[in-house]
């Protein structure tokens, strides 16, 4: 799960950002629609990432399992390794999907920075769906185990660092009593159940069941296939609150949660859809760094410049020309056009002259390397 917001009983699935104030559109057009101002919070002499975020090795061990008809899969990516790609078309993608229609040649990129994990989705649909959210974009931390789905197609995101210490004290936990005996789990963390040897939490049957997540003050089991509790049915994929005392029919388990730790609130989970393209600093460390920018709508544009004006994303870096680069703004990408830097505009490590750029590919001017990404709302309450 992705970091708290202040209160340490809540756990949250997706991290928020800080609300960014925008100037109004000035006067002048361009053939792109004008330029509109872009105002965020930089700090002076930040260190940079240099032309791109190459392998540092400070990312861990993946391990990716996808669903086949008869078994799981296991795809294991080294140490280092920052970018994945899920998509039809083989020679484009470290993980083919080719028997489903709606996948793009790239649908989804897997991002792994330092301690982070990205999944963004870059197809002309949005089909995926990440911990029982469908969403264009996740930021999650690598200490919890996944659960993807693009398209109908299952994934389970195992990092290395997420695999629990053996003989560790856990302090808030529930228990999963089955007909082998009862298993403790920490309340905090997301837990897989089945038979799997990579699962937390070990019941008969299927490999991969589904996981056990906490939400703020809650555990919500979301299934991999059709599932009983409490004698109702739960479709794949649906977050299902578990309550103390809560049977999971389909496993022969029940949930034994103590006194206090819920409060039984039920949340809605909803739809994310996006709000706008956004950049997000990444240091040379692969943290994040100070700059996160939501970018205009389709249809504008800006200069990327070390000089404060209206028309500009300025950074205050002498890497940076007065006139860097221009950026024209699309419903899901992005065109990057180099004015003529001194030090260049780079796209995924290749110097370009104009090319477009997609969620998940990574932007570097000067010293600075940004991840194209997507800020967030809720679907309900999407606006034009």
């Amino acid at each position: 799960m992705s970091g708290k917001d202040g209160n340490s009983d809540r756990t949250n699935l997706f991290e928020s950002e800080e609300p960014i104030e925008w100037a109004k559109k000035i006067s002048g057009a361009t053939a792109t629609g004008g330029f509109q101002a872009i105002d965020f919070t930089y700090t002076e002499n930040y260190p940079g990432a240099g032309t791109f975020i190459k392998s540092h090795g400070v990312s861990g061990q993946l391990s990716i399992y996808r669903q086949s008809k008869s078994k799981w899969i296991q795809s294991l990516f080294p140490a280092g390794k920052t970018t994945m790609l899920i998509g039809s078309v083989k020679e484009k993608n470290d993980i083919a999907i080719e028997d489903d229609g709606d996948v793009n040649q790239i649908q989804t990129a897997i991002v792994y920075l330092g301690n982070t994990i990205f999944i963004i989705d870059r197809g002309e649909k949005s089909i995926t769906c990440v911990n029982g959210i469908r969403t264009p974009s996740a930021m999650l931390d690598d200490k919890n185990p996944i659960l993807l789905s693009v398209g109908r197609t299952n994934f389970l995101i195992r990092p290395k660092n997420s695999i629990p210490v053996k003989e560790r004290s856990i302090e808030n936990a529930f228990l999963v009593k089955t007909q082998s005996g009862e298993q403790r789990a920490e309340f905090g963390r997301c837990n897989l159940i089945g038979s799997h040897n990579a699962c937390d939490l070990k019941v008969e049957g299927t490999e991969f069941a589904g996981m056990i997540i906490p939400f703020e003050k809650n555990l919500y089991l979301i299934p991999l296939e059709i599932t009983k509790c409490n004698g109702m049915e739960i479709p794949p994929l649906q977050p299902f609150h578990l309550a103390g005392g809560s049977t999971i029919d389909s496993m022969s388990a029940s949930i034994i949660i103590p006194e206090g730790l819920t409060d039984g609130n039920v949340h809605d989970f909803r739809t994310q859809v996006p709000e706008s393209l956004k950049l997000i600093e990444i240091l040379e460390s692969e943290k994040q760094g100070s700059i996160r920018v939501r970018l205009p709508k389709s249809g504008y544009s800006f200069i990327i410049s070390r000089k404060k004006d209206n028309n500009s994303l300025f950074i205050g870096s002498e890497s940076i020309s007065r006139k860097h680069a221009q950026v024209i703004v699309y419903d899901k990408s992005i065109m990057v056009e180099d004015l003529g830097s001194k030090n260049g505009s780079f796209i995924n490590g290749e110097r370009i002259k104009r090319k477009r750029m997609y969620p998940g590919d990574f932007l570097s001017v000067g010293d600075r390397t940004f991840l194209l990404g997507y800020s967030l709302i809720d679907e309900n309450e999407k606006r034009d």
